[in-house]
Formats: C-alpha cells, sequence, structure tokens
C-alpha cells in the first residue's frame, strides 16, 4: 500500500509539473488576426503629423458595427478615447476614418479597430508605437536652377590686310644701235648757204629720195621709147603714101 501511494504521488506531482511548464507557452502563443478586422495603415512604429487616413478592413459576415478608438501610451491613465464609429457600413481594404493628429499633443499612440458581430463577439485589430509629431520636418528651400551663362566671344580689331608690293623693275637703258649719218660735206657756194638753211638729212630720207628718182626715170624712159615708136610708125606711114 505504501508502494502504492508512493507511485501515485510521484505521477501526481509529473503532471503537476507538466501542467506548470506547459503555461508559459501557451501563453506566448499569440492568436492569430481575423482578415475580417485589420488595420493596415499606419503602420506600428511610423511617423504622422496632420489628418491621417486610416485604412483597414471591417467586412464580417455577420459584422453589425465597428469603432475606431485611440490612446497615448505613455499617459498616467492610458484610457481609449472614440475616434470614429459605431459605424454599420462594411469597409474592405479602404479608409475606416480620418484621425486629425493636430489636436494632440506629440507622443506615441496607438489605433485600435473592433467589429461588433450580431452574436456579441468582438474582434479587434491594432496598430501600435505611432509616434506623432505636429512639426513636420522642416522642408529646404528648393534652389533655383543656376543660369545658364553664355558666352559670346568678343571680336578684336580687324586686322588689316599686308599689300605686298611688287618689286620695283629699275628700266635698263636698251643698247638700240641707231645708225649714224655721215655729215656733209659743207658747200662752197656763199650764197646758197646764206639763203637755205642747213638741214640735216637721214639716211631713211636719202633712201626715199633715190627711190623717187629712180621711178621718174624709168616713166621718163618709157614716156621717151613711147615717143620714139609713135614717130617711127608715123614716118612709115609717109613714105607709102
Amino acid at each position: 500500500m505504501r508502494h502504492r501511494a508512493l507511485l501515485v504521488g510521484l505521477l501526481l506531482s509529473f503532471a503537476v509539473l507538466t501542467i506548470l511548464a506547459a503555461r508559459p507557452a501557451i501563453a506566448q502563443t499569440a492568436p492569430t488576426p481575423d482578415p475580417s478586422a485589420q488595420i493596415t495603415s499606419p503602420v506600428a512604429g511610423g511617423n504622422l503629423f496632420g489628418v491621417v487616413p486610416i485604412v483597414g478592413t471591417a467586412n464580417n459576415a455577420t459584422m453589425q458595427t465597428y469603432g475606431l478608438a485611440y490612446l497615448q501610451q505613455a499617459a498616467t491613465n492610458p484610457t481609449w478615447q472614440p475616434l470614429a464609429g459605431p459605424i454599420a457600413q462594411k469597409v474592405k481594404d479602404n479608409t475606416l476614418g480620418q484621425w486629425d493628429t493636430t489636436k494632440l499633443p506629440d507622443g506615441i499612440y496607438q489605433v485600435r479597430l473592433r467589429v461588433t458581430l450580431r452574436n456579441g463577439t468582438v474582434l479587434e485589430a491594432y496598430a501600435r508605437d505611432l509616434r506623432i509629431n505636429n512639426q513636420p520636418p522642416t522642408v529646404l528651400p528648393t534652389l533655383p536652377p543656376p543660369a545658364t551663362v553664355t558666352l559670346t566671344p568678343t571680336l578684336g580689331p580687324t586686322p588689316t590686310p599686308l599689300f605686298v608690293q611688287p618689286p620695283t623693275l629699275t628700266p635698263q637703258a636698251a643698247n638700240i644701235a641707231v645708225p649714224t649719218e655721215p655729215p656733209l660735206a659743207p658747200t662752197s657756194d656763199s650764197s646758197i648757204a646764206a639763203d637755205v638753211p642747213a638741214t640735216t638729212l637721214s639716211f631713211g630720207a636719202l633712201q626715199s629720195a633715190a627711190c623717187t628718182g629712180a621711178l621718174l626715170a624709168v616713166i621718163a624712159f618709157a614716156v621717151g621709147l613711147g615717143l620714139t615708136t609713135v614717130r617711127a610708125r608715123a614716118r612709115r606711114l609717109a613714105g607709102r603714101q
């Protein structure tokens, strides 16, 4: 009997230890999110300012209404503040509501989507660690594009054309042989010398005079020959008569 009681005690202790060892593993298992209740934007850890659209899905076949809420994570007593809803219209991958962050102090927030079904079941989705900064980053001024500088070449003075003078030809005296006329012998007749001025005759003039004299002589000879012939014929005719 004692051995049986001891064995039963050991088995019970082993079972209790097994259950205790399995509890942390069960607690660490996260529930699978329901696709009919999701927040896709903003994403966890995002920086927000201004009016932020909350995008997601609230689309269950038995959905009754959905609602949005937010809270500041670092607050002393964080409480959920209504953001939108309850809304009965189903939404799939679209805007669930608008969140005006300019009315909130800067800090870290989270947003909750709660979908209520007709049987009373509540489906929830969260977007955590959302940092709100209502002072947007300083936008650097856009610098104008650098001005395009067109360099216009400056024309210098027009170069003066160089005129090349042709070489000066030095005239050379032509050695032309001019026939020298022999001087005429002075006339002894003093009266002719007194009346007729002295004339220098050239070789060309003498040649021309000689030709003229020869022509006149030929003409005179021809005329004399003709007259002689005529006279001879006249005498023959007279003798026949």
